[in-house]
């Protein structure tokens, strides 16, 4: 029966994929990431709540959803988040290097609240999240094109 689960009932209902899942909590962190810039500099909504808190919500609601209907976004609208996520970055904090390899990690570490994880280990998982959500469109590209792994 696939992605199927059938209940007392005999009514079936539709549930999700993994691939689903991991494809919109990359969605999700991308989001997260966007809104939580934007807010950051709104001085009183930070001073009154941590705005790192938006990323691990919007991660973990996104595989909630990928887990529950199967919704997946095609791998150039996420490039396109990705992009203008960049770009929000760029306009608020320019090409400064030392403002990416702090702002991200310290973003996350307030928002999960791991205070004992220094930022680079922070930067290091924030890294090799983005790269698999990155590789989570890879088993549909492929399925897609008619390539087999």
């Amino acid at each position: 029966m696939g992605n199927n689960i059938r209940d007392h009932a005999g009514i079936v209902i539709k549930v999700g994929s993994g691939a689903a899942a991991a494809r919109l909590s990359a969605v999700g962190l991308v989001i997260g990431f966007m809104i939580t810039i934007l807010s950051n500099h709104w001085v009183w909504l930070d001073m009154r709540f941590n705005s790192g808190v938006i990323i691990p919500i919007f991660v973990v609601l996104g595989g909630i959803i990928g887990l529950g209907t199967g919704l997946s976004f095609s791998f150039r609208v996420f490039l396109l988040l990705e992009a203008i996520c960049m770009a929000v970055w760029l306009i608020d904090y320019g090409f400064d290097l030392d403002a990416l390899l702090v702002v991200p990690a310290s973003l996350i570490r307030d928002g999960l609240r791991v205070h004992t994880l220094t930022l680079p280990e922070i930067n290091l998982g924030l890294v090799l999240v983005v790269m698999a959500g990155n590789l989570a469109w890879l088993p549909g590209a492929l399925r897609t094109t008619g390539k087999k792994n």
